[in-house]
């Protein structure tokens, strides 16, 4: 389970199909919400919440809440067309990795019947729960974030060699030309920003007076 680096790809699938804006409000209270009668905190909970944040300081802040309610709000009615998003990104798609053994990603869809689907898979999932995605896949996904949205293959194998001659060589192989619209790369990448630099931000102990660095905190 990814946790909180998923927040972002969250984000991603709301703001392309305009479904949200960074700065919406949303109303956190005090750091926990009942999702269908399970009860969701945020990490702060114990100090009284984030109260009513916008979007983007849900994501600098990790809040669960914050990004839940967003998610919900666009796609309670319709989980389907969150998950197809996702899968629209690139995130399902196993890359064929080459290491031995490597496993893929699984991000399940809620017309499966072969896995139950209940009221607060999507909430939970928003945030990175209920989905299996190895680190390198997530790297691969943030890369393309930098990437000017292009999702790449990592690759560890530059060429094989029998006897001083190349038998076969490996180039980079580009998954999607682009993981979303150029409008919300933008906004997103600003959003990213703000986690080491805006107030709210969970990653100031990453801050560097030589480089700006955009990132997202997560919870393994």
């Amino acid at each position: 389970e990814p946790g909180s680096t998923f927040k972002t790809f969250s984000l991603i699938a709301m703001l392309d199909e305009g479904k949200a804006h960074v700065t919406d409000i949303i109303h956190t209270g005090d750091g926990k919400y009942d999702f269908y009668g399970s009860t969701m905190t945020d990490h702060n909970a114990n100090h009284g919440g984030y109260g009513d944040i916008t979007l983007a300081e849900a994501i600098h802040g990790s809040s669960n809440i914050g990004v839940s309610k967003a998610v919900v709000a666009a796609y309670g009615n319709n989980p389907s067309a969150f998950v197809d998003k996702l899968y629209e990104m690139g995130l399902n798609e196993k890359m064929n990795l080459e290491i031995p053994g490597n496993a893929g990603p699984h991000i399940r869809h809620p017309k499966d019947k072969s896995s139950y689907w209940s009221l607060t898979t999507l909430p939970w999932m928003s945030i990175g729960y209920e989905v299996q995605i190895p680190p390198i896949y997530t790297l691969a996904a943030y890369n393309a974030i930098a990437n000017n949205g292009k999702l790449i293959r990592p690759y560890f194998v530059k060429a094989i060699t029998k006897n001083g001659e190349v038998v076969q060589s490996f180039t980079t192989e580009t998954i999607r030309e682009s993981i979303c619209k150029p409008s919300t790369l933008k906004t997103v990448r600003e959003t990213l920003l703000g986690v080491i630099e805006g107030k709210k931000g969970t990653a100031h102990n990453v801050r560097s007076k030589f480089v700006r660095i955009a990132g997202k905190t997560g919870t393994a």
